[in-house]
């Protein structure tokens, strides 16, 4: 007898793992970091793999990385998604609002990812706390919200559970900042 095996995720809960690690560096560090990150903080990485992962499995569109070409290729797929919105059954809508949310997400995330990584003039600390503060919470939020409206729900678990580690972390220490 053959087992079937079980289908994998469209992204992979382990993802989720880089956040609490962030989290758990800001904890360790009684502060926000000082200044850019390095690509291979965990929090860059989480961004830029989920939202390969998602593009890829979910959007059926490879995107190559944060910057204003694949933030035009989103900006494409998020106007054809809406166009589709009322040729869909009501079920169906949350699922595609979500997904739409999240491409807004990653098309603003190309906006700021020059200064969080540091590769724009001067950088902008409001940004950067913006990121840390307000962008990642929502868009572990919005993360939730999506995999819960695809029945996901290994993903919107471990979303959660990364927003209830992150959230206290970056807020108690934001305000020493």
């Amino acid at each position: 007898m053959t087992e079937t095996a079980e289908p994998q995720p469209p992204v992979s809960p382990l993802l989720f793992d880089l956040v609490t690690a962030y989290a758990g560096e800001i904890e360790r560090a009684k502060a926000l970091p000082k200044g850019p990150l390095k690509q291979k903080t965990p929090i860059v990485e989480f961004c830029r793999s989920f939202f390969a992962q998602f593009f890829e499995n979910v959007l059926g569109q490879e995107i190559t990385g944060v910057d204003s070409d694949t933030k035009l290729e989103a900006t494409t797929k998020r106007l054809e998604l809406q166009g589709e919105r009322e040729h869909i059954a009501e079920p169906a809508k949350a699922e595609l609002d979500a997904k739409v949310a999240l491409i807004s997400s990653f098309e603003d995330l190309c906006e700021m990812w020059p200064d969080v990584l540091g590769f724009s003039y001067g950088g902008s600390a409001s940004e950067y706390k913006r990121f840390h503060t307000t962008y990642v919470p929502e868009l572990l939020g919005q993360i939730e919200t999506w995999a819960g409206a695809a029945g996901e729900t290994a993903i919107a678990e471990r979303a959660k559970e990364a927003l209830m580690v992150y959230k206290p972390a970056v807020t108690k220490f934001a305000r020493a900042s």
